[in-house]
């Protein structure tokens, strides 16, 4: 289930999420894409090429991205991607060129519309059925597929990048079991990269909680508290820490402590103490984040 945190994240229409379900992602491409090859040619290979973001979560402390970019990091921040060979309404067989993901998904960089270029580290192969639930695979030269599954690697920008806007092209060199080569129905991955300042701190934080939150281990839960304790360093009345301390509360098990906090945040914004927070929001986004807590308050107790 997707964190509190990070479904009010969204409020507003920013670009965020945890992990939404592969289930989900898989059965909406899967509509998508059977529309697209059942409008194009008939022979169109049913297996399809993807890029996502691999771990974002938004914009709260911090104004959204610039032009066509879909993301915003700042200095320091990891840029996480996922890229995904799904086989879209059919049973069908990848042929990959290579083994290696830097071979098989070769890419070019632009910064600020001029060539660059930005070092790519990749993680192991993972099978993932229609089902959602992601598991480690052996890659091979020739793997099945059945309707709706995909394999997925994950990938990392690696070292810190300058500010600027950023455009990573993909190429997939991968093919069906027919010899038509893979849809590329989104091989581009555009985003900002912002120069981290003490501005930036609060909203820098809140990222970190949210993504060790996500992690879940205790060690991670640790880490969470850390960043947590950071935002409010930074912005002593944010309501989002007190929503990052209820996630908290629940991974631990403590579900009566979440709700104190969920009643601190619904304060916050009712009285308007997170003035930081009223900087970035407009005042329609903060009623619907301040309506969202109420359903929270107000909801059955679990």
């Amino acid at each position: 289930m997707e964190r509190i945190s990070a479904q009010l994240s969204s409020v507003g229409g920013s670009v965020v999420s945890t992990e939404v379900t592969m289930k989900l992602i898989v059965g909406i491409w899967a509509l998508a894409l059977s529309s697209i090859i059942a409008a194009t040619q008939t022979n169109r290979s049913p297996l399809a090429f993807r890029v996502l973001q691999g771990g974002y979560w938004g914009e709260v402390y911090a104004t959204r991205p610039i032009g066509t970019a879909g993301f915003v990091f700042f200095t320091g921040e990891q840029v996480r991607l996922r890229l995904s060979i799904a086989s879209i309404g059919a049973d069908a067989e990848v042929a990959m060129g290579s083994l290696d993901p830097a071979e098989l998904f070769p890419f070019t960089v632009t910064r600020d519309g001029l060539p660059t270029s930005v070092r790519m580290l990749f993680s192991e192969l993972s099978w993932i059925p229609a089902e959602g639930r992601s598991l480690p695979m052996e890659p091979g030269h020739r793997m099945r597929l059945k309707a709706n599954e995909l394999l997925e690697w994950r990938a990392s920008v690696v070292g810190p990048l300058e500010p600027g806007l950023y455009r990573i092209l993909f190429n997939i060199r991968a093919s069906d079991g027919n010899g038509q080569p893979v849809t590329a129905y989104v091989a581009d991955f555009v985003f900002e990269v912002r120069r981290s300042t003490a501005d930036s701190r609060a909203e820098i934080a809140r990222r970190s909680a949210m993504r060790h939150l996500e992690e879940g281990d205790a060690a991670s839960l640790d880490a969470a508290d850390k960043a947590i304790r950071a935002l409010l360093r930074e912005n002593p009345t944010s309501a989002f820490a007190e929503l990052l301390r209820a996630d908290l509360e629940i991974s631990r098990g403590k579900r009566e402590a979440a709700r104190a906090h969920y009643l601190v945040a619904l304060r916050r914004l009712e009285q308007g103490e997170d003035v930081m927070l009223r900087r970035f929001k407009q005042v329609r986004e903060l009623d619907e984040l301040q309506q969202s807590v109420k359903r929270l308050v107000s909801g059955p107790r679990q």
